[in-house]
């Protein structure tokens, strides 16, 4: 009994932690937005005798400051000098010894979240590994290069086999077409299992 108590337990905080994680940093983020918000607006409230519940007009004012600030940033993201930027303040993030081991995962989930891992990965297969029947989730980058299909005389494909729960390591395997097994999941599902530990399964789409 105990046994199950402890097991429902933890599925139930690997499915609430990273939801509530994602709640309270998004909440930091308001407030301090709306802080400096605030040191702006009750300076030209006061002289006029406002009622500062005039402050809670901010409350949108700072909403919008986000969404602007997500809108520059990445406009400025996607030019050159942005880009540079960011692989330089992410090199340094590679450097320090506890923030390498977390930020990688932080930015694939958020990759995973919302969506940017489609360009890399097409599809979702199972594949016999490590070995004869042992399955494990792999996603399809691409075909293999011309070179190796040529020197094995098959159709391979390039799959990557991600480790649980930090899908930003794995292995890189070669396997003929014909040992794939295409899943219908989506891409944002196999890795959203991944990194779940395999507590978040995909709902089966019915046919």
């Amino acid at each position: 009994m105990w046994v199950k108590i402890k097991r429902y337990f933890l599925t139930g905080l690997v499915a609430i932690l990273p939801l509530m994680v994602t709640i309270w940093v998004l909440y930091q983020f308001f407030l301090f937005i709306d802080s400096s918000l605030t040191v702006i607006i009750r300076p030209l409230i006061e002289p006029l005798n406002l009622p500062l519940s005039w402050l809670w007009m901010g409350k949108g004012l700072t909403l919008l400051a986000i969404l602007v600030l997500i809108l520059l940033v990445g406009l400025f993201v996607r030019n050159v000098i942005g880009r540079r930027l960011l692989a330089w303040g992410e090199a340094l993030f590679y450097r320090v010894p506890i923030v390498r081991r977390i930020y990688p995962f932080i930015r694939q989930v958020s990759n995973v979240l919302l969506g940017q891992k489609k360009r890399f990965f097409q599809r979702v297969v199972l594949v016999e590994y490590p070995r004869k029947g042992v399955y494990s989730l792999g996603f399809v980058t691409k075909e293999a290069a011309s070179e190796i299909e040529k020197k094995a005389k098959k159709r391979l494909l390039t799959v990557f086999i991600p480790t649980t729960p930090n899908p930003t390591s794995g292995v890189i395997m070669l396997f003929p077409k014909k040992d794939t097994i295409p899943l219908e999941m989506s891409v944002e599902e196999g890795m959203k299992l991944i990194i779940s530990g395999g507590t978040v399964i995909p709902q089966t789409p019915k046919r």
